[in-house]
């Protein structure tokens, strides 16, 4: 599987961001989005730099509107209105999808393709609701796509945009998409509005970790939950979508916790984490795997290629003290 485009946030040319509550709330809206993503899927959009300047956007002037206003480019009122007619500019504007700047507009998320797959990533404004989507989770799915067929029932927890969930949902007959974010999880609900091939397929929850789910039921569960080492205060994490606790794997434990406890038999589960030494010692993953392993669910830990570009031990220095080594890596479950 190969993935043309990654990014976790970008600047907005009018400085607001989506608000999919607003879409999902507005029929018109919603009508209006999968009208704009129906002609990207018409023309190809792959999101590639090379599709922005191919031949079917430079010889039709709304091809190359719609594909500015996915990139949350500003493009000018009368191309917009050409584009997608006014109706659909008003219905966007209202919801706070489309939104002025200079003398034109500019979607306020950037529509990220993924083959048959359409997803949002809103713009991420300062403060804990961020919906996230980065480098990370493209390792995560990268190894679900390879490790891992087809089945009836599976659960993407910390799902962010939905984009993982979106992926899974062209494999398995339903997909769960939970977060704790009621923002995430919103702009996980127009995956389906887009997406007309997965509504019977997708649906978006919100819950703190997999509470609710019951136990047992999926062949698949995965998760990128926050796996940053980063102190919790009595306010809360710093940041909701990255803060792991104060080692980085005291949310990823509750996530491996919970998705063994989802699965069905012969059912696997691959969560995202930091595997990280301690000059005292500690390995928190490694030192709480046999309890995993005790529920009689195989585990195995593997390293992503995102090691070969990032020095986590660097870098988790500067998030907390004493770390001596640290790796990315995917922890996969069979039960």
């Amino acid at each position: 599987m190969t993935v043309t485009a990654t990014t976790t946030s970008f600047e907005s040319a009018t400085g607001d961001a989506l608000d999919a509550a607003l879409v999902l709330a507005d029929p018109d809206a919603c009508a209006a989005l999968a009208g704009l993503v129906a002609r990207l899927r018409s023309i190809g959009y792959d999101g590639s730099p090379e599709f922005v300047v191919s031949a079917v956007v430079r010889a039709d002037n709304a091809n190359a509107t719609i594909v500015r206003l996915a990139g949350a480019d500003p493009v000018r009122f009368e191309d917009a209105l050409d584009a997608l007619g006014a109706d659909a500019v008003a219905a966007l504007t209202r919801s706070g999808a489309l939104a002025p700047v200079d003398d034109g507009l500019a979607l306020t998320a950037r529509i990220f393709p993924m083959r048959s797959v359409y997803s949002f990533l809103p713009l991420n404004t300062t403060g804990r609701d961020v919906v996230y989507f980065g480098p990370d989770s493209l390792a995560l799915l990268e190894c679900i796509w390879a490790a891992r067929g087809y089945g009836d029932h599976a659960a993407d927890l910390a799902t962010g945009n939905g984009f993982i969930a979106a992926a899974l949902a062209t494999r398995y007959d339903h997909v769960v998409a939970a977060d704790l974010s009621h923002r995430c999880v919103s702009t996980a609900a127009l995956i389906p509005v887009v997406n007309p091939h997965l509504q019977a397929r997708f649906s978006a929850v919100e819950m703190d970790v997999a509470s609710g789910l019951r136990a047992g039921s999926f062949d698949l569960v995965t998760a990128n939950a926050p796996w940053v080492p980063e102190v919790v205060t009595p306010d809360g994490p710093p940041r909701l979508f990255a803060a792991g606790g104060p080692t980085g794997f005291e949310l990823p434990k509750r996530f491996i916790d919970a998705a063994a406890e989802l699965l069905a038999p012969d059912g696997r589960a691959f969560i995202a984490c930091l595997d990280l030494e301690f000059d005292d010692g500690r390995r928190p993953l490694r030192d709480h795997l046999p309890s995993v392993i005790a529920r009689d669910v195989a585990a195995t830990v593997t390293e992503t290629k995102l090691n070969t570009a990032i020095d986590y031990t660097r870098w988790a220095n500067l998030k907390t003290t004493g770390v001596t080594r640290a790796r990315h890596v995917i922890v996969e479950l069979h039960r």
